[in-house]
């Protein structure tokens, strides 16, 4: 189904901006530009939906409440993570998981179902991994190379419209959750495990989520040349 064309320009611009910000990060390692701009683009993108969510009762509707929820929860990490304990990044991370089931089940129950909620809970779960990867690298628990696939999803976005393509025309990728879920625990290993068990399944779930995204950009572009 054809997505939006609102959403279809928040989400390039969103891309953009991260990409930019991946390229800062590397040389001017401080998080605090990402979490002002992942806030500000969200910011924006509600605005831009205002309309559609003065329909929902409550306004915004209860699922994308909880999304919001989740999103505040990882800025909120992202800046006081050094005040927080390893376990209570743990608990964040539990939370964040309970709540993105609870936002679908609410979705459902109230039939509340939209594209802009869809995309919402998807960018709200690539910040997740941005920040928490970040996290992890300025931490010492992990190298510079954990932030890599911490940007991926917005890497993948900018070669995406590069090559002429929509974002409503990515492919699905078989295992493709599984890998993301995978990766979405694996960066809280290094809070309980030892580093001789959680280094090599870091690496291993960032390989796997790397090389899906590669595989979807291959059959994108693929579909392309035909």
């Amino acid at each position: 189904m054809k997505t939006d064309d609102k959403i279809l320009r928040w989400n390039t611009i969103h891309a953009f901006l991260f990409c930019f910000l991946f390229i800062l990060y590397a040389i001017f390692p401080v998080r605090y530009p990402v979490i002002v701009v992942a806030a500000l683009s969200f910011l924006y993108y509600w605005l831009i939906h205002f309309d559609l969510l003065k329909r929902f009762k409550p306004f915004g509707g209860y699922p994308n409440w909880v999304t919001l929820i989740r999103l505040i929860l990882i800025l909120g990490s992202g800046i006081w993570y050094k005040h927080i304990p390893d376990f209570g990044l743990i608990v964040v991370g539990l939370v964040f998981f309970s709540l993105d089931g609870l936002d679908g089940l609410l979705a459902r129950k109230f039939n509340q179902k939209s594209e802009f909620g869809a995309y919402f809970d998807l960018e709200t779960d690539a910040i997740y991994v941005c920040v928490f990867t970040i996290i992890l690298f300025e931490k010492g628990l992990a190298g510079f190379w954990i932030v890599v696939p911490g940007f991926m999803r917005y890497i993948y976005g900018v070669l995406i419209f590069i090559i002429g393509k929509k974002g409503d025309e990515e492919t699905a990728v078989k295992y493709a959750p599984q890998i993301g879920a995978l990766f979405f625990v694996a960066i809280l290993f290094p809070y309980i495990l030892p580093g001789k068990l959680y280094y090599p399944l870091l690496i291993i779930s960032s390989v796997l989520l790397m090389l899906s995204f590669l595989y979807s950009f291959i059959r994108v572009l693929r579909i392309k040349t035909v």
